[in-house]
């Protein structure tokens, strides 16, 4: 597997026992840009990497490896090989030994920078949501995780965070990606979100059930919905994570389906539909979102590493049966207000009054409206949000400070 710098850097420093908040203090950077780069995001300046590399205290093999895959992300000459190059010795012996006609060929080179691109993304795996979920919100959630860590300046290594009304799981999966660990993420859903990320945590979801029902999907895409309609009918109780995820990825509108006892609810799904020659429309619409082989791809990355996280199926109020660490943040996604859809509702104001009464930690909320003075409005990949964003679309989404 094609290993990236994020992760690598990453590496480097767990197996070392350094404390994050030292490599922050050694390299002059903040922690969310620290995380940043485990993430692949950004990359570190060739000054930095100099700092890194004494800090990591690296052989020989480990140093060049460091190196070369800093210059891949970045798209230049490694920086160790630049500083050799000031020397002008240096580059005459180089001249005197190959010359112009005896330079490496692209055959030859063994790490061709001109071939690699300068971010990392296409050699990382970065995790992902699961499937199309009506109120997910993975087209903010880098957005709300640097919101969120850049407003809390007491994040460190032992910080627990709390991802309550998980659902799909965007905020989790973005915390994932940016290198906290999952033993320090407690997820929390009463619906069937909650029972997927609880087998995911456990260990206990097995892709040889999940490929079982896979492999039932028609290749026919114009019989997916029929399919569907039909495993909707079985036994909720039975395989639920598994069932769940499916029809979920095959919901019409991506709206949510949901468990009331063995029966499934609000099971409607898309049809395949191909463009006529008037149609504005000129693609295909797919019943599944995603198709099977990337749903597929997505739980694997997701069952690799999400090993350890925390969730608890249950409702809300089971939070405060639980002792929520001094160094914690709290992150709610409730449903939105006056919508219609939803199985699982709750007093959003009730519970966030009940939830301060009993910790200090930090509460975030994610809603359709502004909530506190301390509210940004999310950009949804567009122009930088904030109560000063120049961006608006027909849906407002709002992260509060409560």
């Amino acid at each position: 597997m094609d290993l990236s710098f994020g992760k690598y850097f990453r590496t480097l420093i767990e197996e070392r026992s350094i404390a994050k908040t030292n490599v922050c203090r050694e390299l002059n950077i903040s922690r969310p840009y620290l995380y940043s780069v485990f993430a692949d995001e950004k990359t570190l300046t060739s000054e930095k990497q100099f700092a890194a590399a004494q800090l990591l205290k690296l052989d020989d093999d480990s140093r060049s490896r460091f190196f070369d895959l800093a210059a891949r992300d970045r798209g230049e000459v490694p920086a160790d090989i630049v500083e050799l190059l000031a020397d002008a010795e240096t580059r005459r012996e180089i001249r005197t030994r190959y010359g112009f006609l005896g330079l490496p060929s692209e055959k030859k080179a063994d790490f061709d920078l001109r071939k690699k691109p300068k971010s990392a993304k296409s050699t990382t795996k970065q995790l992902m949501v699961p499937c199309c979920y009506q109120g997910g919100k993975q087209r903010v959630s880098k957005e709300i995780v640097s919101t969120v860590f850049d407003k809390v300046s007491t994040i460190d290594d032992d910080t627990q965070f709390f991802d309550i009304c998980c659902g799909s799981g965007a905020y989790t999966i973005e915390l994932l990606n940016r290198g906290v660990s999952p033993d320090r993420i407690t997820m929390l859903d009463v619906s069937s979100w909650g029972a997927f990320w609880s087998c995911i945590g456990n260990g206990l979801f097995q892709i040889s059930i999940f490929d079982k029902y896979l492999d039932a999907v028609p290749s026919d895409k114009a019989s997916v919905k029929e399919h569907m309609i039909i495993l909707s009918e079985q036994d909720a109780l039975i395989d639920e994570p598994y069932k769940y995820i499916l029809l979920q990825a095959s919901s019409f509108g991506g709206k949510q389906i949901w468990r009331n006892g063995s029966v499934w609810k609000n099971a409607f799904f898309r049809s395949y539909w191909e463009p006529t020659p008037t149609s504005v429309r000129k693609s295909p619409a797919n019943p599944m979102q995603p198709g099977p082989e990337t749903l597929r791809a997505r739980i694997v990355n997701l069952v690799d590493a999400g090993r350890g996280l925390t969730c608890i199926n249950e409702d809300v109020t089971s939070l405060f049966n639980i002792t929520i660490p001094e160094n914690s943040i709290i992150y709610i996604d409730p449903p939105y207000r006056g919508t219609t859809g939803y199985a699982f509702g709750f007093d959003l104001d009730g519970f966030v009054l009940s939830l301060k009464e009993r910790t200090s930690a930090p509460i975030f909320v994610s809603e359709g409206m502004a909530l506190s003075d301390e509210a940004i409005r999310l950009s949804f990949g567009g122009a930088k949000g904030g109560i000063s964003g120049n961006k608006r679309g027909k849906h407002e989404e709002w992260l509060s400070r409560v």
